[in-house]
């Protein structure tokens, strides 16, 4: 089979406006766009000057839906988002012995070597665009197995992102309500009622306001069906399970919306950044296109 996946998600007046938005957001020093081709010196408070090379942030951008060196510096200024850092050292570990560790507010984890430590969030939105450029891969080559394989784990780690960015909400959320219990909307943040309760929950708790606009949402609607897609495979019921291509590659291409544009409506909801690194990259996933041959 043919099809078509752009390499280049963001054209390039769009991800010169996301690199200038994302420099206004960390509140740097106005910056023209006549100087976007640049390397720009940053000061920050006692912190060591240090170099941005804007040409290349705005390049990557065009090819990753997000910035790079200043994703990172926004990111980790996100009161709830904030990613702790990953870390990995692989190899032998003969003669080797000590372990990786990582705090993240009042959480600590630890992890001996060879091993490493990752945030959910960024592994689920890698894992993401990987398994869909794998599909992609796989309806080149004609690889059903290939292909429904691809199509299965990104259904489970499509999910599974909405999932953490519930809980690390909740995180934070726990940290600052002395019994949580007494709030229904924190309570069923903390409890195992399905996803779609638990963003009614969220919304609740940073929007009320917008709760009825959610329920009527685009994304959540196209969210619910993809989790609906995933718990049939996940959970099967029959002894067959059917995948028609075509099916296949129009629930890859939820992504955008039913992940991406779903977490960015909330964001938008409770009047926070929608530039966060993870959810603009899901956001800006490029659609898979089926060809017809002539």
């Amino acid at each position: 089979m043919e099809a078509d996946l752009h390499k280049m998600r963001v054209g390039k007046d769009k991800a010169e406006k996301y690199v200038l938005q994302v420099w206004r957001d960390l509140n740097l020093p106005k910056i023209q766009k006549k100087h976007l081709y640049r390397e720009v010196k940053i000061s920050q408070q006692q912190a060591e000057p240090f170099t941005i090379d804007l040409k290349s942030e705005i390049e990557f951008v065009r090819k990753n839906g997000k910035a790079n060196a200043l994703q990172q510096m926004l990111d980790f200024n996100d009161r709830f988002l904030s990613s702790p850092i990953s870390i990995a050292i692989m190899g032998d570990e003969t003669g080797m012995t000590f372990d990786l560790g990582a705090q993240y507010v009042n959480y600590f984890e630890s992890v001996k070597f060879p091993g490493g430590i990752e945030s959910p969030e960024i592994s689920f939105a890698d894992d993401i665009t990987h398994y869909r450029k794998e599909a992609y891969k796989a309806i080149l080559a004609n690889d059903f197995s290939g292909l429904t394989r691809a199509y299965r784990s990104y259904l489970q780690c499509a999910v599974s992102l909405v999932d953490c960015f519930l809980h690390k909400y909740t995180f934070h959320i726990n940290t600052l309500v002395s019994n949580s219990t007494e709030y229904t909307n924190i309570a069923t943040l903390n409890s195992q009622a399905p996803l779609e309760d638990r963003l009614d929950a969220w919304v609740t708790t940073f929007a009320a306001h917008k709760l009825k606009e959610f329920k009527s949402s685009k994304y959540r609607s196209k969210f619910i069906e993809l989790k609906g897609k995933r718990n049939g495979i996940v959970h099967p019921t029959y002894p067959m399970y059917s995948y028609s291509v075509k099916e296949m590659v129009k629930f890859l291409n939820y992504a955008p919306d039913a992940i991406g544009g779903l977490l960015a409506q909330l964001r938008s909801f409770a009047e926070t950044t929608e530039n966060i690194g993870f959810i603009q990259q899901i956001k800006s996933e490029p659609l898979i296109q089926l060809k017809k041959r002539v």
